[in-house]
């Protein structure tokens, strides 16, 4: 079993908000894909190697596709977490606004591609807001791939009582960003 951690920042400490990123890999929680079978993940990937967020000189072959495994800090984000995110694409479309999802998968890579994590989320709209709960319309709407720091924090998906079976309620369950960038998303 391989173990891989990698922060945020690299002098912040193991507690809670701190962005600490561990992916366990094992025989059980991980297939190994071809890159090439993942349209929206070679989307992105061909992004970040254009604008040099990533060290890499061109598209990793090969992609472990992951269900479970990732904990982020210190709390398992499995395949279903609800969980509010941020998208990084070229224009102003969009940039930086903040969204609502559920993971669908995640992807990581090997040898020296190793280190970076990308999710596949589904996008729900955001019906209403009461307090700190959500209310989203759980349909599909949309899939994007993020990177794994962009996700925010982790909801708890829980009914919504209404006429429409589809509306689910969010509420906060734990952060995915260091504390530091609290004051930056309010």
């Amino acid at each position: 079993m391989c173990k891989m951690v990698y922060q945020w920042y690299t002098n912040c400490a193991q507690y809670t908000g701190s962005g600490a990123v561990t992916v366990d890999h094992s025989r059980r929680n991980t297939l190994k894909r071809y890159t090439s079978r993942f349209p929206a993940l070679v989307t992105r990937l061909a992004y970040y190697i254009q604008k040099q967020w990533v060290p890499w000189s061109n598209m990793p072959s090969r992609v472990g596709v992951m269900s479970r495994g990732v904990n982020i800090n210190g709390r398992e984000w499995p395949r279903g977490s609800c969980c509010r995110y941020t998208r990084d694409f070229a224009g102003n479309r969009g940039q930086g606004a903040i969204r609502m999802g559920t993971v669908m998968e995640y992807y990581t890579f090997y040898g020296g591609n190793s280190g970076q994590a990308f999710v596949l989320l589904r996008e729900h709209n955001v019906v209403s807001t009461q307090g700190v709960m959500f209310v989203v319309d759980a349909s599909y709407q949309a899939e994007h791939v993020v990177h794994i720091d962009n996700l925010l924090f982790l909801l708890h998906l829980a009914p919504y009582f209404n006429d429409d079976p589809n509306f689910k309620c969010c509420l906060p369950v734990a952060t995915a960003h260091p504390l530091s960038l609290d004051e930056m998303l309010e």
